[in-house]
């Protein structure tokens, strides 16, 4: 299946703080992959696809924070019990170019390997127990 995303996708943990436009919800989360148009958040509560938010992202090792603006464009119910109960994708909207080249340059530096048995699971190479 060919990937059609036109950003390369980092697996990189960084907290993100959110908000609505109207303020009604709020929250962090911990990105699962980003790139450079968007970000997947796990989330405890179910956000719809269309709503605006306003994001902080803060690189402590860097020195840096980043604010963005973004619209979710998916939402979905996880259904692994070792998942948050919920995901949604956010495409950013707003994000002035210099925290663009922040966030991919910390996000490149920083991601996280998987272990042989995630890439095996991944993969449908675990032997089922029964």
């Amino acid at each position: 299946m060919k990937n059609r995303r036109r950003f390369e996708r980092y697996e990189c943990l960084v907290e993100i703080r959110y908000k609505s436009a109207d303020g009604k919800i709020e929250g962090y989360s911990f990105s699962k992959d980003l790139s450079r148009g968007g970000i997947c958040l796990p989330l405890d509560t179910h956000i719809s696809p269309y709503t605006r938010l306003e994001i902080v992202i803060d690189l402590p090792s860097e020195g840096k924070r980043i604010i963005a603006s973004g619209i979710v464009v998916w939402s979905h119910k996880n259904t692994c019990h070792w998942e948050p109960l919920y995901s949604a994708g956010l495409k950013f909207e707003r994000m002035d170019p210099v925290s663009a080249e922040n966030l991919i340059s910390f996000a490149s530096n920083h991601r996280w390997q998987k272990t042989d048995f995630e890439q095996r699971l991944e993969h449908n190479q675990v032997p089922l127990v029964s």
